[in-house]
């Protein structure tokens, strides 16, 4: 686990990249691109459980 005020960066240098989400949502990243990632500020609901709630779920994490 990291720290809320973690922000994870990456940049592209010389080729394309491309992005993918979650397994799903793919995003193409050009050349010289940045993308930065942090903690919202919010929760999101995924069939009236939280998102945190669907892992530990998923992956059966106690807590």
């Amino acid at each position: 686990m990291l720290p809320d005020t973690v922000k994870i960066a990456f940049e592209t240098r010389n080729q394309p990249a491309l992005l993918i989400g979650d397994g799903q949502t793919k995003l193409n990243v050009a050349p010289g691109e940045r993308i930065v990632t942090q903690k919202a500020d919010y929760t999101i609901q995924i069939h009236g459980k939280s998102f945190l709630q669907t892992l530990r779920n998923k992956f059966h994490w106690g807590g």
